[in-house]
């Protein structure tokens, strides 16, 4: 049975005859093609304008609601060198939207200097104290970069003090926006801007656009960085900025950015939103996440190396704590989601988890649980919780907690993402209410994760120059994802882990002689279900690997599948806890006493069952996908009737045992006779005696002796009366391999020798 975590949806049906008119037209290949097609892009120019490789796109940003406003202001401060804060905020998008509005207001002659709030001791956003503190040195004007839109208070007491807040932001527009001197939104209701989905640092940059009177080419760098680091749509305009902004990060003026590409081994020429998105943005949001973000801009901005390197290697080494204490705090979380009733949301809480990461934290477990998660850090002495949630497509976990708004203290975010505080005494009502909200969405949430894909491409098809023109249609993200391709039915010849924890996943597949390698990045464990030989069909982006000047060919896996059954030689002789981790499985065992424990110990999806009650139905109606022989079977008449069912379950062969037929053995004709005519010899042997002592009188073993008396007292040779044994003399010929013992005896035997000792290709051909 298929074992794949995603919905396969179809790929994309083509307009053949569009396909044809373009294929007449440029010169590119049918898949490409196809790829446009699905994107709208139906047009010979409609295509060529996508794939220009120095798009110019710039709306005009007087456009945006109250930038006139904001710029008469601006000019006027300088103009009567009045000082300027720039309030911005602690992640990659507010580093690059400060360092941005900074470098144009400089440029300018401003007075200006800036804060980023610090996570822990400001929270989120504009907050009277620092506003306060800043009007008291003589602050006469603020913007804010990245944050801003929901700061009533603050902004309510900077304008009551006679100090204009102009906001700049992107984020959801509340209810009710902040009484400023000027918003600078490109959603705000009121505005005209043509182009809503801007970052924090694309709408700075288009204000410093205005303030300069042109295009500033040389803070796009700076803007690619923020709007890739913040995941907001790459077309239209963003994808300007990010493919502008590349071109500016090859040729890299910054000796920050030049010192952290060296220490990264990250060569100019290979920078694009990859390295942005998990190399880049990571460091620079590690800084907000583990203590103060201002070091960010300096290491932007500065011109000194000594105080570059001090700041990379702060980075460097804050990057690393931080992951460490995701890996840490992921894994508890996972235990405690493992111990609690199914939920449709999932909410995790710890004492004093680090505020910092439990986003990271929460995509983590939705990634794990396909389940929308809020993971929350517990302040016993605040006697509040506080943290992050992250959703799926199914459910607005935005939404969601505003409908369970009297119980947060605050909250904030957007479909997929929020920010929360709750009180303790609300935590478990909270639980509840929340997971009553999304009911209405249960089959969606429940639904199996679904993945498009373009095109079905056959890896003879597949090509370093092909995936060249993929690349025309970078950056990718989101609303511009990479082209996911669909390989079917090829060989799979070669399973490898890599990684220093094995944690990475390395295939190679082949068909008709042509051989493709493929990598699966953390998905390392998939190696245990899969099979050298099976027939497999996989999903992934294609990229180009070179290695020493060579350049091949290369499928990142996103899921993998195959209609086989697959066999997984997982024999053993210790029963290890992975061995009852097996999700949505059938787990085998012999004998109804062990059922309730084990039950217990693995997965809820998995489920119990003896050999004795499986029928045919069970495996033509079951909804598992796997089938675990957790002990070595020892009824050799159930196991052949089961075997014999046509099904597709994936196998996991155990078969641990506590005990060894096979050692044990089935005792000789001498052996036999040697114990009867010892009983026959010793009449009214006490059963309360330690029957025990003759085995090794005998020389024979007493599992043995024990199975000898089991076949004498089947057949009469001995019974007991007032307790004690009494051997009758025989009378006929017995033949004691007919006794249902050693029948028993010969069965186990005959088992392990097919589960536990023989060739794993002969026991998958048994079963099979």
């Amino acid at each position: 049975m298929s074992f794949a975590q995603l919905n396969w949806q179809k790929p994309f049906e083509v307009d053949q005859d569009k396909l044809a008119r373009l294929q007449a037209d440029l010169p590119y290949s049918p898949y490409f093609l196809s790829v446009c097609l699905e994107r709208n892009l139906d047009t010979k120019e409609a295509i060529e304008e996508f794939v220009e490789p120095n798009p110019t796109l710039f709306h005009d940003p007087m456009l945006m609601h109250h930038m006139e406003k904001a710029i008469e202001r601006i000019g006027q401060a300088i103009d009567s060198d009045e000082r300027i804060l720039i309030f911005g905020d602690y992640d990659a998008d507010g580093i690059t939207s400060t360092t941005i509005l900074l470098e144009g207001l400089q440029a300018i002659g401003a007075q200006v200097e800036y804060y980023l709030p610090n996570r822990f001791t400001d929270g989120y956003g504009p907050n009277i104290q620092v506003f306060e503190e800043y009007i008291n040195k003589g602050i006469q004007l603020i913007i804010t970069v990245d944050c801003g839109i929901a700061a009533h208070e603050a902004v309510a007491f900077a304008m009551e003090n006679q100090v204009d807040v102009i906001i700049t932001d992107h984020h959801e527009i509340p209810r009710e926006i902040p009484t400023a001197y000027a918003v600078v939104h490109p959603r705000h209701p009121e505005g005209n801007y043509p182009f809503g989905d801007l970052s924090g640092a694309g709408v700075t940059f288009k204000l410093v656009t205005a303030l300069l009177g042109e295009v500033p080419i040389e803070l796009l760098d700076l803007a690619a960085i923020g709007t890739v680091a913040d995941l907001v749509s790459l077309k239209d305009e963003n994808r300007t900025i990010v493919k502008q902004g590349l071109l500016q990060l090859k040729e890299n003026s910054r000796l920050g950015l030049d010192l952290l590409f060296k220490k990264i081994s990250l060569k100019l020429d290979e920078v694009d939103e990859t390295t942005i998105g998990f190399q880049i943005g990571p460091r620079l949001n590690a800084l907000g996440r583990l203590g103060d973000a201002s070091p960010g801009v300096e290491l932007l901005t500065t011109f000194d190396q000594s105080i570059a390197t001090d700041i990379v290697d702060l980075m460097m080494q804050q990057n690393s704590q931080r992951q460490e204490i995701v890996k840490q705090i992921t894994e508890e979380a996972l235990e405690q989601v493992a111990t609690k009733e199914d939920r449709l949301v999932q909410i995790v809480w710890g004492k004093d988890w680090h505020e910092g990461v439990l986003g990271i934290v929460a995509s983590k477990v939705v990634e794990v649980t396909q389940r929308p998660t809020i993971v929350l850090s517990i302040d016993e002495n605040k006697q509040m919780a506080k943290g992050s949630a992250r959703s799926i497509e199914s459910l607005d976990i935005f939404k969601s907690l505003q409908a369970c708004s009297s119980l947060l203290e605050k909250f904030g975010g957007h479909h997929m993402a929020a920010g929360l505080s709750v009180p303790l005494d609300n935590l478990k009502e909270l639980e509840g209410q929340v997971n009553q909200v999304a009911q209405k969405f249960q089959k969606a949430i429940e639904s199996q994760p679904s993945i498009s894909v373009t095109s079905a491409i056959p890896i003879s098809d597949i090509s370093v120059s092909l995936i060249k023109e993929f690349h025309l249609l970078k950056p990718f993200g989101t609303d511009n994802s990479e082209p996911l391709v669909e390989i079917d039915d090829v060989t799979l010849s070669q399973i490898r882990r890599l990684g220093a924890e094995q944690t990475h996943l390395k295939l190679q597949v082949s068909d008709q002689n042509v051989d493709l390698q493929a990598i699966g990045f953390g998905k390392g464990s998939w190696s245990e279900r899969l099979m050298v030989g099976a027939s497999i069909s996989m999903i992934g982006s294609l990229t180009i690997n070179e290695w020493q000047g060579n350049q091949a060919a290369q499928l990142i896996i996103k899921d993998v599948s195959s209609q086989e059954r697959m066999y997984f030689d997982w024999r053993s002789s210790i029963l290890k806890p992975e061995h009852l981790q097996v999700e949505n499985a059938i787990y085998m065992i012999n004998k109804s006493d062990k059922v309730a424990s084990i039950t217990q110990m693995i997965p809820k999806s998995s489920q119990v069952l003896l050999w004795e009650d499986i029928d045919a139905d069970i495996f033509v109606t079951t909804n598992k996908s796997n089938w675990v022989i957790l002990e070595c079977p020892i009824n050799r008449k159930a196991v052949e009737t089961v075997v014999s069912y046509p099904n597709n379950l994936n196998t996991y062969i155990i078969a641990y045992q506590v005990e060894s037929a096979t050692k044990q053995g089935l005792p000789s004709k001498k052996e036999c006779r040697d114990v009867y005519q010892y009983l026959l010899g010793h009449q009214q042997i006490q059963v309360s005696e330690n029957l025990a002592k003759i085995a090794p009188f005998l020389q024979i073993p007493l599992e043995r002796f024990k199975l000898i008396l089991k076949m004498f007292f089947e057949i009469g040779f001995v019974t007991i009366a007032g307790g004690s044994l009494e051997t009758k003399p025989i009378s006929k010929g017995v033949q004691l391999e007919e006794t249902s013992a050693f029948q028993e005896q010969a069965q186990k035997i005959w088992l392990e020798k097919v589960f536990i000792y023989s060739n794993f290709k002969d026991l998958t051909k048994w079963l099979g």
